[in-house]
């Protein structure tokens, strides 16, 4: 029975992803260094949901978002592909309850593949994915970051992002903020 309760409501959330969705821009190109940043195009999400786990072992695409990124890539994923159009990096996004209430969207997961850290390439991911929004007229975008992530925690507050809330998560067994980045106080620039 509870089960069927969560799947009911990640299928509610997605149903609430795709209709606001609908009303975000297109994710447009950008070539940067050498970089092309855009949307997640659909001949990218196979290789997106290998990426994931080539990246993060202990993570992958959830049933809700595949569907969501298949329809809606272009408006919820940045993603950076390198000269040979290799995915070398995303940025994915969505609407978590909070995030309706606040009229914000949240930051799920940000991974750029090895030889390619420490070329900016996530925080040209960030810069692209605010501007993005900012078109879309939302308030913000929100990220939960591990405290003891003090890389991720430096990145984020660098563009902008401030803590609302400090909590502990049962699931990671850590304290984590709950962070929110003002749309329109793009830093980074």
């Amino acid at each position: 029975m509870k089960k069927i309760k969560l799947n009911f409501i990640n299928f509610f959330l997605l149903i609430q992803n795709f209709c606001k969705g609908l009303h975000l821009y297109e994710i447009e190109d950008e070539y940067i260094d050498g970089i092309k940043y855009c949307g997640l195009k659909k001949e990218y999400l196979k290789i997106l949901k290998i990426e994931i786990l080539h990246i993060f072992p202990n993570s992958k695409l959830n049933w809700k978002n595949s569907i969501l990124y298949s329809f809606l890539g272009k408006r919820f994923v940045v993603i950076a592909l390198n000269k040979n159009n290799d995915l070398i990096g995303f940025n994915l996004y969505y609407f978590n309850q909070r995030d309706f209430k606040e009229n914000t969207i949240h930051e799920g997961l940000i991974g750029v593949e090895e030889k390619y850290q420490g070329k900016g390439i996530a925080t040209k991911m960030r810069l692209i994915a605010k501007k993005n929004f900012s078109k879309s007229n939302l308030h913000g975008v929100s990220s939960r970051i591990s405290i003891n992530n003090t890389a991720s925690l430096k990145a984020a507050e660098n563009l902008g992002f401030k803590p609302v809330e400090k909590y502990y998560d049962s699931l990671k067994k850590e304290e984590r903020y709950y962070m929110v980045c003002k749309l329109g106080e793009v830093s980074g620039d």
